[in-house]
């Protein structure tokens, strides 16, 4: 008795850094390949482990679903979605605003296996239904589109994808808006997250997610039969279990980026600028949509359109070049210019660079929206003194000189 270690229980899920799992019998694995892999049990890293297993049940919960799958990004997880469940020759639906690494993988994709592509406004419900037919396999569009933040009204594109005579998976990638839009309670199929964002929240490490129906799920993570384990990109233990433990502060992260952004918004537009902003025109957003938690919050992320795009450079140079003391995390740049989002720090991007990538033709292009000259997006960080970045914001925008900008008061004083 004396050698006896008495259990330990953390508050913590520990790391599980195995490859490979002990079974319990030597028929086990024979039996896994055939029958799949009962929940709880574990035979090889690429199928799944403790940590992927906890992650998992903690999206299920924040997305209303049964089951989720994980990846080693969330391109990883978009292609397995698509590899799984497109043959050749098949004819999907896409949203026209959806980021460009999706544009890029769909355009290889059709590519590669001739598909047929319809290209739609999911404004316009009617060119929707137009292109929607019995024989369409997946409609695939954002919650809240990047990077001109459109909310898709995903309740009325569910009516069309399963009206009478029609079976399209829809997916729907809510990457924007965690907790904030649950698009299988609207009836979506499948949603799709990019971990590295919001889940993430430190941009320190990449993840993606499927979740939708166990049924759905079950299929593509069958050890012998499933796309997903085929593929391989799975999660590393060590970033599902930090990604698992960040979900505590989530909705705190979610809720503090979307409040800025909204306070960025509406200082943008009193100053006449086009901004893009679900807040700032609710009477144009999809009844309910953005109620996920029971308050007004519409992400963290809008885009402003500037005048030119030299103007769209100056401002992310500026806000870049911007340095302030906050009271907790000392000297920083009010803004970074970067392509994330979901993370402390508030990042700025011009995205000139999104034309650019439409330009790059390996495969043929497909004739997705285009994003205007001078269109910046702000993905704004969660952390900091909220008033100080506020008035620095307004001084950095004021001193750009663009028109609009002489109508900010700045308040800073000297």
């Amino acid at each position: 008795m004396g050698n006896m270690v008495k259990k330990v229980t953390g508050v913590n899920t520990p790391i599980y850094p195995s490859s490979t799992f002990m079974v319990s019998g030597a028929r086990k694995p024979t039996e896994y390949f055939t029958q799949g892999i009962p929940d709880g049990e574990f035979l090889y890293q690429r199928f799944g482990h403790p940590n992927y297993k906890d992650l998992c049940v903690r999206l299920a919960c924040m997305e209303c679903g049964e089951d989720a799958l994980l990846f080693a990004s969330g391109m990883a997880a978009t292609f397995a979605l698509f590899f799984a469940t497109l043959s050749i020759g098949d004819h999907i639906v896409v949203s026209s605003r959806i980021y460009g690494g999706t544009r890029g993988q769909i355009a290889m994709l059709a590519h590669k296996l001739r598909l047929k592509v319809s290209i739609v406004d999911i404004a316009d419900l009617d060119a929707v239904s137009r292109a929607c037919t019995k024989k369409t396999k997946v409609f695939f569009a954002e919650s809240v589109s990047n990077p001109e933040v459109t909310v898709a009204d995903v309740a009325s594109i569910d009516r069309i994808c399963h009206s009478k005579g029609k079976n399209i998976l829809l997916v729907i990638d809510n990457t924007f808006t965690p907790l904030i839009v649950r698009p299988l309670t609207f009836g979506a199929d499948v949603v799709m997250h990019s971990l590295t964002k919001y889940v993430n929240g430190r941009s320190d490490a990449m993840g993606g997610a499927l979740v939708g129906k166990r049924s759905f799920i079950d299929t593509l993570r069958h050890p012998a039969l499933g796309e997903a384990p085929l593929i391989g990109g799975v999660l590393d233990p060590k970033v599902a279990q930090e990604m698992a433990e960040r979900f505590y502060q989530i909705e705190d992260r979610v809720e503090k980026a979307s409040e800025r952004a909204f306070q960025l918004a509406q200082i943008l537009k009193r100053a006449g600028f086009s901004v893009h902003y679900p807040m700032l025109s609710l009477d144009r957003c999809p009844a309910g949509v953005l109620c996920g938690t029971g308050k007004e919050q519409g992400g963290g992320v809008l885009s402003v359109a500037f005048p030119t795009e030299v103007d769209g450079v100056r401002f992310v140079e500026a806000m870049a070049a911007e340095m302030f003391d906050d009271p907790l995390l000392g000297p920083w740049s009010l803004a970074y210019p970067a392509v994330s989002l979901g993370s402390a720090h508030t990042y700025v991007w011009c995205t000139t660079e999104a034309r650019v990538q439409g330009e790059m033709k390996k495969w043929p292009p497909l004739p997705f929206a285009s994003v205007p000259n001078g269109f910046v997006r702000i993905a704004v960080g969660y952390a900091g003194d909220q008033a100080l970045f506020l008035l620095r914001f307004k001084k950095v925008l004021k001193g750009l000189g663009i028109p609009g900008s002489s109508l900010i008061d700045p308040m800073v004083q000297s």
